[in-house]
């Protein structure tokens, strides 16, 4: 029984001839092995049976099946739906030269079929490509029956798992950084199988899904983030922005008010909470909330200037005249305060 994970040895010169004669004979089999696996896989797959009611999974692929009847191949026992997901995935990433991908994909399809040959044989190809020898003879000798695969523990997995949600979460993260959020939506569901209560993932698979229009999918993943972390701000808003742009105002207007109460001191939310409830024509929240802005942020003109508008659309003059002069005497080139201080002041001499 034999099991070396992510060990490398080094190698003396005049072992190198029989590195290359080993890594000659893997690679002049590796093509054929691989002719015969995918007729064996065949075998495996059939056309309507999915993963158990395992919604997760079916989120990604619901096509995986599994075979009632043994397969006639010697020696050849089938793996199951789960590990040839992982299988092909494994080599989907391999294709694409992400090895440490296909490896912890790889690593996962043999912790649901221990004796999947396919899987070790590619790792045993792989991990020569890592330069890591000792696995690579390993996994050798797991393919030609030199010794058995020892199972996963519980620890290993769990490790395992922690290792797989990291290299997904990070190439999602590389996805969503180019705007590539199909790309980045598919990782992010990679990742939410292997650490489903993780609320950073649930955060983030909603924003994708929103940038990707489908709405209905992320109102759904906010609500359950929400489930997970409830006093976070920033989600708050976020989905508050979503729903905005969806039309959703009232909701919107609510789940902004729900950031400000998580995030009183940050000036930004109560702006937005005060545009947003200006534009639904509520302006005593508006001038409540630029009220509030003004009181963390002072020295911004801007938000003077603001509060100044909505004091005037209330009727309430010297209160407006004094928001528009404190913005003017911030920054005396704001134009839009000194044309503010003249109508009103035509408006009401006095």
């Amino acid at each position: 029984m034999l099991r070396i994970i992510n060990s490398q040895i080094k190698l003396a010169p005049k072992q190198i001839p029989i590195l290359l004669l080993f890594i000659s004979i893997i690679i002049g089999s590796f093509n054929i092995a691989r002719a015969q696996d995918q007729n064996n896989a065949k075998n495996a797959l059939s056309a309507e049976a999915n993963l158990n009611n395992d919604t997760e999974t079916k989120a990604i692929t619901n096509t995986i099946t599994k075979e009632s009847s043994d397969d006639s191949s010697e020696g050849y026992k089938i793996p199951s739906p789960i590990a040839l997901k992982h299988y092909y995935l494994g080599n989907y990433y391999f294709n694409k030269f992400d090895l440490p991908l296909a490896e912890v994909e790889l690593d996962q399809s043999i912790t649901h079929t221990p004796d999947f040959k396919a899987a070790h044989r590619d790792l045993c190809f792989l991990s020569l490509l890592r330069l890591n020898f000792a696995r690579s003879v390993a996994e050798f000798m797991l393919v030609t029956g030199i010794t058995i695969p020892i199972e996963y523990t519980e620890d290993e997995k769990a490790q395992l798992n922690k290792k797989a949600y990291d290299l997904h979460y990070k190439k999602a993260l590389a996805y969503a950084r180019k705007n590539n959020w199909r790309e980045s939506k598919t990782e992010l569901e990679w990742a939410k199988i292997y650490d489903p209560k993780n609320f950073s993932v649930q955060r983030s698979l909603a924003f994708a899904y929103a940038n990707l229009g489908d709405y209905d999918k992320a109102e759904k993943q906010y609500e359950n983030s929400f489930q997970l972390i409830s006093a976070d701000g920033a989600t708050h808003a976020d989905y508050a922005y979503m729903l905005s742009e969806h039309g959703n105002l009232v909701k919107a207007q609510n789940e902004l008010a729900e950031a400000v109460k998580i995030e009183p001191n940050v000036p930004a939310l109560h702006v937005d909470l005060g545009w947003m409830a200006e534009h639904r024509g509520d302006l005593k929240t508006a001038k409540a909330e630029f009220q509030k802005a003004v009181e963390i942020s002072p020295k911004y003109s801007g938000l003077w200037l603001h509060l100044g508008r909505i004091l005037e659309q209330e009727g309430q003059i010297a209160e407006a005249k004094s928001a528009y002069s404190k913005a003017l005497a911030i920054n005396p080139d704001q134009l839009q305060a000194k044309e503010g201080i003249e109508r009103l002041s035509k408006q009401n001499p006095s």
